[in-house]
């Protein structure tokens, strides 16, 4: 009887301690699933985070950030490239200044078709008709340059009483500064006759004379320079490099006068 209680207690006290064994290594399934689930949810929060792109701030440039009106649009990278108010006030001066140069363009045009050459204005056979001399002496050399736009001159030369390079200078010109003094040929003449020119040192003056031809005139004997302005405001001059009395020089000049008005008139 003792011994078969021992047995029974000896026995139970093993079971016992077997099941506290067996419940504390068998892991508890709910708990666990809760567990994982709290882990997974952590991680999938982290990687969220990790992955969220950064908000950049907007540099503090004031070059940048300024106010823009205009805007182009880059045809490469189809990018918006916005302007600055600076430059776009360089682009629209560069506008205006190349629309102000064709406008010039056009006037330089224009004008270069009104001015005739000024060796066509009268031949070299009235020159020596004229002058008293065989027109087969005189030679004729235009003296318009290549950038001459308003003006247009011929020298007529030949060589006068053993004097070489003697002759009649004719010129034509035009208004060069329309656009700022649309009077000038008027004033022209008439500063010949209020002011003259200097003379060759500048310590004097020529003062004209009224001349009375054309609309108006004005001639000094003493440059032997004669002007006239015509109706549509051209000046025309007659200059001559050969001595001569003040009466023969005012009688070359009126005849010369006469053909160059006829032969422009006739054209």
């Amino acid at each position: 009887m003792g011994s078969k209680m021992l047995f029974i207690l000896i026995f139970s006290f093993q079971f016992l301690i077997y099941s506290c064994v067996s419940d504390t290594a068998k892991p508890n399934p709910v708990g666990t699933t809760a567990t994982n689930n709290s882990a997974q949810r952590a991680a999938a929060q982290n990687s969220a985070i990790k992955q969220e792109p950064k908000a950049v701030a907007p540099a503090n440039n004031p070059k940048t950030t300024k106010k823009v009106t205009e805007s182009e649009e880059n045809p490469e990278t189809r990018i918006r490239v916005e302007k600055t108010p600076e430059q776009l006030a360089i682009e629209r001066a560069k506008v205006k200044s190349l629309a102000e140069s064709k406008i010039r363009d056009e006037k330089v045009k224009n004008t270069v078709s009104v001015l005739p050459s000024a060796c066509a204005l009268i031949e070299e056979n009235a020159v020596g008709k004229i002058l008293g001399i065989d027109p087969r002496a005189i030679g004729v050399k235009d003296g318009s340059g290549p950038e001459a736009v308003h003006s247009k001159a011929c020298f007529f030369r030949w060589d006068h009483e053993g004097i070489a390079n003697s002759g009649v200078l004719i010129q034509i010109q035009d208004n060069p500064v329309a656009d700022e003094h649309p009077e000038w040929a008027k004033y022209y003449i008439s500063s010949k006759i209020n002011q003259g020119d200097k003379n060759g040192d500048g310590t004097g003056q020529f003062r004209y004379k009224d001349w009375g031809v054309g609309v108006a005139s004005a001639y000094n004997y003493e440059m032997a320079r004669y002007y006239w302005r015509t109706e549509n405001d051209l000046v025309f001059m007659i200059a001559f490099n050969l001595p001569s009395a003040e009466a023969q020089q005012l009688v070359w000049a009126e005849k010369l006068y006469k053909e160059v008005t006829n032969n422009y008139n006739s054209k």
